[in-house]
């Protein structure tokens, strides 16, 4: 491919390495030229919460849920499904994380999440808005 484009034979082949910027660089052009309006945002330093899909069901809920919380500026993970709830408890404290968000079909069909506050064990029941909020989201 190299000589394809060019490049002198060399003896042995080559190798290669990539960062990836020329991806980020198109995804910037494409915004531009689209016009949609983008806008890097920073990273909280502290975990604010680790989703925790009860089983694979509520996989696919759960990455939602984070997608919609991330842009508010909330810095989240989600836990493999299928774990023990009290191992991903675990988890969750492993990470530093404030709280552990419970994904089940339960949640997933009402729009209520299960919240458990790491520091005192508290558990309570919130939608999304009110998560956000104690989450720390940004309006």
């Amino acid at each position: 491919l190299a000589q394809e484009l060019g490049a002198p034979a060399t003896a042995g082949g080559a190798i290669g390495f990539a960062l990836g910027e020329d991806r980020f660089v198109m995804a910037m052009q494409q915004a531009a030229e689209s016009g949609r309006e983008w806008a890097v945002t920073p990273v909280p330093e502290r975990l604010s919460a680790l989703l925790i899909p009860l089983t694979a069901e509520e996989l696919a809920p759960a990455l939602q849920l984070a997608e919609r919380l991330r842009r508010r500026g909330l810095r989240l993970e989600v836990a493999s499904p299928g774990r023990k709830l009290g191992k991903s408890l675990e988890l969750a404290s492993r990470l530093q994380a404030s709280f552990a968000v419970i994904v089940g079909a339960q949640e997933v069909e009402t729009g209520v999440w299960q919240v458990k506050h790491l520091a005192d064990a508290a558990q309570q029941s919130l939608a999304e808005p009110a998560l956000a909020t104690l989450l720390g989201a940004t309006p």
